[in-house]
């Protein structure tokens, strides 16, 4: 992706989550990048009382413990009404995503394993258009200034067009560094970016990209049987070259990719660029966060408010996820499944008493890995 370092001005993020764990897993993604400033709200009181400068671009958890997303999105459009606004949701269906699209998000992100991907995509390019709007600002200012605009308009019409970036071009540079970021594998490029294979095996033949050091492409024509078939070839090596890669980080300390462990730390290692200290410290924001949603299930159960049950489930869904807890995922969308059909409460309190005894079993597990790596030489 681009340089995060060589952006030319400060952009402010504004991040609207009372998830902890989410928000600060966004948050260490995006914390590297110099010219980023991003400032978090933790509730609704928070954006109400929001008095500074306009932010350039936000982003929202689709669920709030005390607040519909409808609500919350219409404040936002009263008070930034031209920001765009980018919602994350645990929903994974096409048609809730088309319903928050015509709430007013820009864009619609999944909480699944291609979020933060997704979300430097989609932030970056709203760092490369607000870029590209403030230079080319500036430059008619410069213009301005040297009596260019009423002397020359040609010149100056000339000089703004080799200035600017087209989106196409500006498509292109970031499907380009995905592909040299995924050794040229277009099937997870065009699953990572949202975008169709055609699409990107058009430019290809088009010449307007090229597979670096790929035989079936270089030096000639390309046919997209030949592009599928390299980018099968690529999807083995790229598989291959991630397991190679993953197995280096600390791997006698922990096995966090093992897909028979109770739990799997190989996305919060991903998001924290292989730093152990970061992981550590997220699992523990984990271990709050999870703990908390526990509890509020059993109210909740307790209440018999079926309503609130679900909601809760779902926020816990992707949490668990993150780390690897497969078999508790399971449970849940079971639980959930069962709530939805109106299950008796005797079946739905079986159902729950699973979804507990799982989660303490993955908890105890995940926090022999958690010490695991603190034994391998690092520290809180």
């Amino acid at each position: 992706m681009f340089d995060h370092t060589m952006q030319s001005s400060n952009f402010k993020l504004l991040l609207l989550s009372d998830d902890e764990f989410y928000r600060e897993l966004i948050h260490t993604h995006l914390r590297s990048w110099a010219h980023l400033d991003v400032v978090e709200m933790k509730n609704a009181g928070s954006l109400l009382a929001y008095d500074q400068t306009a932010p350039d671009f936000i982003l929202m958890d689709e669920q709030f413990e005390d607040h519909q997303v409808e609500e919350l999105v219409s404040v936002l459009r009263l008070k930034f009404s031209d920001v765009p606004l980018t919602i994350f949701t645990s929903d994974e269906t096409t048609g809730r995503r088309l319903e928050l699209k015509q709430l007013g998000a820009y864009e619609v992100i999944v909480k699944d394993e291609n979020l933060c991907d997704l979300l430097e995509f989609n932030v970056n390019g709203y760092i490369q258009q607000l870029q590209l709007q403030r230079n080319n600002e500036n430059l008619r200012k410069r213009i301005e200034k040297n009596f260019i605009l009423s002397a020359t308009p040609s010149i100056l019409s000339k000089t703004i067009q080799e200035d600017e970036t087209s989106l196409e071009d500006y498509t292109m540079q970031i499907i380009h560094q995905y592909l040299a970021k995924y050794n040229n594998n277009v099937v997870l490029v065009a699953r990572k970016l949202g975008v169709g294979k055609s699409t990107i095996y058009r430019y290809l033949k088009d010449n307007k990209l090229k597979l670096s050091g790929d035989p079936f492409i270089m030096g000639g024509a390309t046919s997209e049987s030949m592009l599928e078939h390299a980018s099968g070839v690529q999807e083995y090596r790229s598989s291959s070259s991630a397991s190679h890669n993953t197995g280096s980080v600390l791997e006698s300390a922990i096995e966090w990719s093992s897909p028979n462990a109770p739990t799997d730390l190989s996305f919060l290692f991903k998001v924290s660029k292989g730093n152990p200290i970061v992981v550590i410290n997220m699992v523990e924001t984990f271990f709050r966060s999870a703990g908390k949603l526990i509890e509020q299930l059993k109210q909740f159960q307790t209440n018999r408010d079926a309503g609130h049950i679900i909601n809760t489930l779902h926020k816990f869904k992707p949490t668990v996820d993150s780390v690897g807890m497969r078999s508790l995922k399971n449970l849940i969308l079971n639980t959930e499944e069962r709530l939805s059909a109106k299950s008796d409460w005797a079946e739905i309190d079986r159902c729950l008493e699973e979804v507990y005894t799982t989660y303490y079993q993955c908890e105890n597990s995940l926090r022999q890995q958690r010490d695991r790596l603190k034994s391998a030489g690092t520290s809180l």
